[in-house]
């Protein structure tokens, strides 16, 4: 049996502790790990979980470019991902 987890989130490494931080407070939990594609993929390892289908935020229009062709690389770069594109409304 697979196990998905249909709900994921990964950060570019030089921003993923100030924004898994950053939504940490905004829910009010405390992130279990950095947002990194790494660290999603050594942590859903050790839980079992074999796929992982990303969910990307854009905060501002002109992120959401950017934020898709990340989402894009990290897909093609790891068979595990599966991702949707961000839009933002403005």
């Amino acid at each position: 049996m697979r196990i998905i987890d249909f709900h994921a989130h990964i950060y570019p490494d030089k921003i993923a502790e100030k924004a898994t931080n950053a939504t940490g407070d905004f829910y009010g939990i405390t992130p279990a790990c950095i947002g990194t594609s790494e660290a999603l993929l050594r942590e859903g390892k050790r839980a079992g979980i074999d796929r992982f289908v990303l969910l990307p935020v854009a905060t501002r229009p002109e992120q959401a470019r950017h934020i898709n062709t990340f989402i894009r690389d990290e897909v093609n770069a790891h068979a595990e991902f599966h991702g949707f594109g961000t839009l933002h409304p403005d």
